[in-house]
Protein backbone atom coordinates (compact mmCIF):
# COMPACT_ATOMS: atom_id res chain seq x y z
CA UNK A 1 0.00 0.00 0.00
CA UNK A 2 1.27 3.44 -0.96
CA UNK A 3 1.72 6.23 1.46
CA UNK A 4 -0.60 9.22 1.05
CA UNK A 5 2.24 11.55 -0.01
CA UNK A 6 3.47 9.02 -2.58
CA UNK A 7 0.00 8.65 -4.08
CA UNK A 8 -0.38 12.44 -4.40
CA UNK A 9 2.98 12.63 -6.14
CA UNK A 10 1.96 9.94 -8.65
CA UNK A 11 -1.35 11.70 -9.33
CA UNK A 12 0.43 15.02 -9.84
CA UNK A 13 2.86 13.45 -12.33
CA UNK A 14 -0.02 11.84 -14.28
CA UNK A 15 -1.83 15.21 -14.50
CA UNK A 16 1.37 16.90 -15.68
CA UNK A 17 1.97 14.26 -18.37
CA UNK A 18 -1.40 15.09 -19.90
CA UNK A 19 -0.18 18.62 -20.65
CA UNK A 20 3.29 17.74 -21.88
CA UNK A 21 4.26 16.21 -25.20
CA UNK A 22 7.35 14.13 -25.92
CA UNK A 23 9.76 17.08 -25.87
CA UNK A 24 8.72 18.05 -22.36
CA UNK A 25 6.94 21.30 -23.27
CA UNK A 26 3.30 21.95 -23.91
CA UNK A 27 2.06 22.78 -27.40
CA UNK A 28 0.48 25.95 -26.10
CA UNK A 29 3.74 26.92 -24.43
CA UNK A 30 5.64 26.44 -27.70
CA UNK A 31 3.06 28.48 -29.56
CA UNK A 32 3.28 31.22 -26.96
CA UNK A 33 7.06 31.35 -27.16
CA UNK A 34 7.06 31.56 -30.97
CA UNK A 35 4.35 34.24 -30.96
CA UNK A 36 6.31 36.27 -28.40
CA UNK A 37 9.48 35.96 -30.48
CA UNK A 38 7.63 37.10 -33.60
CA UNK A 39 6.09 40.03 -31.71
CA UNK A 40 9.51 41.01 -30.38
CA UNK A 41 11.15 41.01 -33.82
CA UNK A 42 8.20 42.91 -35.32
CA UNK A 43 8.37 45.56 -32.58
CA UNK A 44 12.15 45.85 -32.99
CA UNK A 45 11.84 46.30 -36.77
CA UNK A 46 9.09 48.92 -36.38
CA UNK A 47 11.15 50.81 -33.80
CA UNK A 48 14.21 50.87 -36.07
CA UNK A 49 12.10 52.07 -39.02
CA UNK A 50 10.58 54.86 -36.90
CA UNK A 51 14.03 55.91 -35.68
CA UNK A 52 15.35 56.07 -39.26
CA UNK A 53 12.37 58.19 -40.32
CA UNK A 54 12.79 60.57 -37.36
CA UNK A 55 16.51 60.93 -38.12
CA UNK A 56 15.76 61.80 -41.76
CA UNK A 57 13.22 64.44 -40.66
CA UNK A 58 15.66 65.93 -38.14
CA UNK A 59 18.51 66.01 -40.66
CA UNK A 60 16.38 67.95 -43.16
CA UNK A 61 16.11 70.90 -40.77
CA UNK A 62 19.47 70.75 -39.03
CA UNK A 63 22.47 72.79 -40.11
CA UNK A 64 26.06 72.07 -39.21
CA UNK A 65 27.48 75.12 -37.44
CA UNK A 66 31.22 75.26 -36.96
CA UNK A 67 32.86 77.58 -34.49
CA UNK A 68 36.58 78.31 -34.43
CA UNK A 69 38.76 78.16 -31.36
CA UNK A 70 38.81 81.62 -29.80
CA UNK A 71 35.29 82.59 -30.94
CA UNK A 72 33.11 84.35 -28.40
CA UNK A 73 29.72 82.74 -27.82
CA UNK A 74 26.57 82.83 -25.74
CA UNK A 75 25.50 79.67 -23.87
CA UNK A 76 21.84 78.78 -23.34
CA UNK A 77 21.25 77.77 -19.71
CA UNK A 78 17.60 78.03 -18.63
CA UNK A 79 18.21 77.50 -14.92
CA UNK A 80 15.58 78.93 -12.60
CA UNK A 81 15.73 79.59 -8.92
CA UNK A 82 12.73 78.72 -6.77
CA UNK A 83 10.29 81.59 -6.48
CA UNK A 84 11.47 83.45 -9.61
CA UNK A 85 9.52 83.84 -12.81
CA UNK A 86 11.05 82.17 -15.86
CA UNK A 87 9.74 84.90 -18.17
CA UNK A 88 12.11 87.54 -16.87
CA UNK A 89 15.28 85.47 -16.50
CA UNK A 90 18.25 85.75 -18.83
CA UNK A 91 18.66 82.35 -20.43
CA UNK A 92 21.71 83.21 -22.56
CA UNK A 93 24.86 83.60 -20.48
CA UNK A 94 28.29 84.77 -21.48
CA UNK A 95 30.36 85.71 -23.26
CA UNK A 96 32.34 82.50 -23.28
CA UNK A 97 35.39 81.62 -25.37
CA UNK A 98 35.79 78.34 -27.22
CA UNK A 99 39.05 76.74 -26.13
CA UNK A 100 38.75 73.33 -27.84
CA UNK A 101 36.58 71.46 -30.33
CA UNK A 102 36.02 67.95 -28.98
CA UNK A 103 33.81 66.71 -31.82
CA UNK A 104 31.52 68.11 -34.50
CA UNK A 105 28.87 68.89 -31.89
CA UNK A 106 30.76 69.32 -28.59
CA UNK A 107 32.95 72.25 -27.58
CA UNK A 108 35.02 72.98 -24.50
CA UNK A 109 34.44 76.56 -23.35
CA UNK A 110 35.40 78.90 -20.51
CA UNK A 111 34.29 82.33 -19.35
CA UNK A 112 36.15 85.26 -20.95
CA UNK A 113 37.08 86.80 -17.63
CA UNK A 114 37.83 83.56 -15.75
CA UNK A 115 40.30 80.82 -16.56
CA UNK A 116 38.97 78.48 -13.87
CA UNK A 117 35.59 77.32 -15.12
CA UNK A 118 35.74 75.03 -18.13
CA UNK A 119 32.70 73.16 -19.35
CA UNK A 120 31.67 71.06 -22.31
CA UNK A 121 28.56 72.14 -24.20
CA UNK A 122 26.62 70.88 -27.19
CA UNK A 123 26.39 73.04 -30.30
CA UNK A 124 22.59 73.29 -29.87
CA UNK A 125 23.17 75.40 -26.74
CA UNK A 126 25.56 77.87 -28.41
CA UNK A 127 25.09 81.00 -30.49
CA UNK A 128 27.56 83.53 -31.81
CA UNK A 129 28.37 86.48 -29.53
CA UNK A 130 28.26 89.88 -31.20
CA UNK A 131 30.09 92.52 -29.21
CA UNK A 132 27.93 95.65 -28.75
CA UNK A 133 30.96 97.80 -29.61
CA UNK A 134 31.27 96.09 -33.00
CA UNK A 135 27.64 96.63 -34.03
CA UNK A 136 27.09 99.12 -36.84
CA UNK A 137 25.77 102.52 -35.82
CA UNK A 138 22.83 103.84 -37.81
CA UNK A 139 22.95 107.50 -38.75
CA UNK A 140 19.86 109.60 -38.07
CA UNK A 141 19.60 110.34 -41.79
CA UNK A 142 19.09 106.64 -42.54
CA UNK A 143 16.07 106.35 -40.23
CA UNK A 144 12.75 106.53 -42.09
CA UNK A 145 10.18 108.74 -40.30
CA UNK A 146 6.86 107.22 -39.24
CA UNK A 147 4.04 107.81 -41.70
CA UNK A 148 0.98 109.38 -40.04
CA UNK A 149 -2.47 108.13 -41.04
CA UNK A 150 -4.47 110.26 -43.42
CA UNK A 151 -6.89 112.53 -41.63
CA UNK A 152 -10.02 114.12 -43.06
CA UNK A 153 -11.31 117.57 -42.22
CA UNK A 154 -13.22 116.26 -39.19
CA UNK A 155 -9.98 114.83 -37.72
CA UNK A 156 -11.37 111.31 -38.00
CA UNK A 157 -9.28 108.36 -39.08
CA UNK A 158 -9.90 107.24 -42.63
CA UNK A 159 -9.33 103.73 -43.91
CA UNK A 160 -6.98 103.54 -46.81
Amino acid sequence: MLHKDDQEEIDRKRRMQQYFDKSGQTNSCLQLVTRLQEAFTLAKDNLQAAQRKQKEQYDLKSDVINYAIGDKIWVFNPSTKPGLSTKLLHNWHGPYVIIDKLSDVNYKIQMCDSKKSEQIVHVNRIKQFVDPDDRPIIDEEDIVPNINPIENSDNKMVKI
